[in-house]
C-alpha cells in the first residue's frame, strides 16, 4: 500500500548550516541555515514546488537511501519532482527496466516557502 502526503516550509525541523551557490553556476556563495524534512519512509515519487521567486535561487538536498545527499538547483520553473520511470535500451536487448530512486530525508532553506508532495510505500 502506497501513502500520499504533503508538507509545506511549516513542517521544517532542525537545522544545520551549509555552504551553497546562490542562484545557480554564475550566483553568490553564501552560508546558510537549512532545515529538513524526515520523511516516513521511503519516498519514491517526490514533487517540490517554490511559488517564490527568491525561493528559485536556493538549492535543495536530498538524503538517500543510501545515505548519500545530493545537492539540487531548482531553476526558473520553481518545480523539481521524480518517479518511478519505464525505460528500454533499443540499441541492446530491449528489456524493459525501471529506474527508482528512493528518498528520505529533505533539506530546504529556511526562509524559502514551498509545497512538497510525495508517495511512500507502507
Amino acid at each position: 500500500m502506497n501513502n500520499i502526503c504533503q508538507k509545506t516550509n511549516f513542517d521544517l525541523s532542525g537545522g544545520e548550516e551549509k555552504t551553497v551557490q546562490v542562484g545557480g553556476d554564475s550566483g553568490e556563495i553564501k552560508t546558510l541555515t537549512y532545515k529538513n524534512i524526515l520523511f516516513e519512509g521511503n519516498v519514491f515519487k517526490l514533487g517540490y514546488c517554490t511559488n517564490n521567486n527568491e525561493g528559485m535561487n536556493y538549492p535543495i538536498f536530498l538524503v538517500f537511501s543510501t545515505g548519500e545527499e545530493k545537492e539540487f538547483q531548482i531553476g526558473k520553473t520553481g518545480m523539481f519532482e521524480f518517479q518511478p520511470e519505464k525505460w528500454r535500451d533499443v540499441n541492446d536487448d530491449d528489456t524493459e527496466r525501471t529506474a527508482e530512486v528512493y528518498v528520505t530525508e529533505l533539506k530546504v532553506f529556511e526562509d524559502v516557502p514551498f509545497v512538497v508532495d510525495y508517495c511512500y510505500s507502507v
